[in-house]
């Protein structure tokens, strides 16, 4: 799954666009970010990912 954007309606000025992504309620363990004036939403890694990241830093440490 990609990343979700929400629109930034013409009219809309920062502070409301920061109040409303405050006030939603994202997915637990999503990213979500404001970019270039566009609210973005990036599902959390699943666990195949987290796998691989995890075996990479095992060698990093090592």
């Amino acid at each position: 799954m990609g990343a979700l954007t929400v629109s930034q309606e013409p009219d809309q000025n920062w502070d409301d666009l920061v109040r409303f992504w405050e006030e939603m309620d994202w997915p637990e363990g999503s990213k979500v970010g404001i970019i270039e004036g566009i609210i973005t939403v990036s599902p959390a890694p699943g666990l195949p990912h987290n796998v691989i990241a995890a075996r990479i830093q095992r060698r990093f440490t090592r």
